[in-house]
């Protein structure tokens, strides 16, 4: 908490010095802190969701009550938001249902993925090892299983490589 508190005044301090007509906080600690200083500042803000984060993932009391906590900054932080972007529906879904925004503050973008239409599929070279790659964090809510059947199911593809 003291780490997140001089994570708050830092950004604060450095906002009124900058004097932004815009913030953009990108991440749960800058859409929390960000937000706060900005709205403390009267700044217009706009927070983008990555993801929900380990709180929001069930377990016990203990993460529960820290689950609340979240909530709870949240609510506080992103009141006076222009707008809240969501990489996914189920995020956004889950931040109105705890009235963390209102509705009219929510919106979905269309992600950050790959461009499917530029970068597609060639035909193997010869004697070309098949690699399938991925780039995250190795845990299971992260997509660790969603990226083995994805593996298993290209590697069926015989003749394709990326």
């Amino acid at each position: 908490p003291i780490e997140d508190i001089s994570l708050f005044l830092t950004l604060r301090k450095m906002l009124k010095a900058i004097c932004p007509g815009l913030v953009l906080s990108y991440t749960i600690k800058p859409a929390i802190y960000g937000s706060l200083a900005s709205a403390s500042l009267k700044i217009p803000h706009f927070a983008i969701i990555t993801g929900l984060g380990y709180v929001f993932i069930q377990g016990g009391i203990k993460k529960s009550i820290l689950r609340s906590f979240v909530i709870l900054l949240y609510k506080i932080a992103l009141k006076h938001a222009k707008s809240v972007w969501f990489l996914n529906i189920d995020d956004q879904e889950c931040f109105l249902s705890h009235g963390i925004i209102q509705p009219s503050q929510a919106m979905l973008l269309d992600g950050e993925g790959i461009d499917t239409e530029f970068f597609k599929a060639c035909p193997k070279a010869p004697q070309e090892e098949f690699i399938f790659l991925l780039i995250a964090r190795m845990l299971w809510d992260k997509g660790v299983g969603d990226f083995v059947k994805a593996a298993q199911m290209f590697k069926k593809i015989e003749g394709l490589y990326f």
